[in-house]
């Protein structure tokens, strides 16, 4: 599995520790200057950086990279996220909603069911949802353990 994160606060950053916490591979595109809303990505995130400081092009570009869009909320509606839900219909990729208090058994499912392996893992930003990251950062850790344990009985 290797999960794609656009470097923003919430949800996009939890993918990002969490990913370099447990071992997961973490790949994905950030706007131009490594922009996000708390300033400059560190570089400790391997993020490549997009020609346009817009972050729309950041979340196609992630969708498109991707194998399908997994989002995650806890009911907060955002731009970006509604945007990158519209990018996965115009380029096809099937999307999961998930709340972050659900278990992941039903997403990891999803993910085997149809051979995904690579991930857009989205959400709201910190300022849109106050306690998304750790929300999310839990959820996460879940659904990477989840996930190993659905390969471990298929092997």
């Amino acid at each position: 599995m290797v999960l794609v994160s656009g470097g923003q606060t919430g949800v996009d950053r939890a993918v990002l520790d969490i990913g370099r916490q447990l071992g997961v591979p973490v790949t994905g595109w950030c706007p131009a200057g490594r922009r996000a809303e708390d300033g400059p990505l560190p570089h400790c995130y391997p993020l490549r950086a997009t020609p346009s400081a817009d972050t729309a092009q950041r979340t196609i570009w992630n969708v498109h990279l991707s194998d399908a869009l997994l989002m995650l909320n806890d009911g907060w509606a955002s731009p970006g996220s509604d945007l990158a839900v519209r990018a996965a219909g115009w380029l096809k990729r099937p999307v999961w909603l998930q709340c972050t208090e659900g278990l992941p058994d039903k997403a990891v499912a999803w993910m085997r069911r149809h051979n995904l392996t690579v991930v857009n893992v989205a959400g709201p930003r910190q300022s849109e949802a106050r306690h998304i990251y750790g929300s999310a950062c839990a959820w996460l850790e879940r659904f990477v353990a989840s996930y190993r344990a659905a390969i471990a009985r298929t092997s």
